[in-house]
């Protein structure tokens, strides 16, 4: 059997291994495209917890101050017209009503809070109303609602 003969170049190539310059290119944008994404998903997922535990504990603040309504006596409850302001610390802590200073000041949370009589049976005020109560919790500075819960009492309070 007869050998080919082979030229010197022709055995260089089959005995090359190796990556070119364009399939390194190739694998390092590629790379670099899964990096990219995985460090933008990682910098949003923390944005989005920090923003959540600020709306959850608005909605907390909510339900916190609609049972403090609950629990004062039907008869000792006041109807309002205007929204009476409570304010919370970021933790949820009761901090004091509008007229406390230091409450608005360090507040982090404002429930505004009305209670109206929604059927009187009378036309006048009574035991036998039944009261609608309305809580909204925004920010500090009253322009970002976090809740807005309503609830209705009868005689008897809860």
């Amino acid at each position: 059997m007869r050998r080919r003969a082979c030229s010197p170049m022709s055995r260089h190539r089959q005995t090359r291994r190796g990556l070119t310059m364009i399939e390194v290119l190739a694998a390092v944008l590629i790379v670099s495209l899964a990096a990219a994404g995985a460090i933008a998903t990682w910098a949003l997922s923390t944005k989005v917890t920090a923003t959540k535990r600020v709306t959850d504990m608005g909605s907390y603040v909510s339900l916190q101050q609609i049972e403090r309504l609950k629990a004062i006596k039907y008869s000792q409850l006041s109807y309002t017209s205007s929204a009476q302001i409570e304010w919370y610390d970021k933790y949820g802590n009761w901090l004091g009503d509008a007229s406390s200073s230091p409450a608005v000041t360090t507040g982090f949370y404002q429930a505004q809070w009305t209670v109206v009589a929604k059927v009187s049976r009378y036309g006048t005020t009574s035991d036998e109303n039944l009261a609608e109560v309305e809580v909204k919790v925004y920010d500090t500075t009253g322009t970002t609602l976090y809740e807005d819960i309503q609830t209705l009492l009868t005689f008897g309070g809860i």
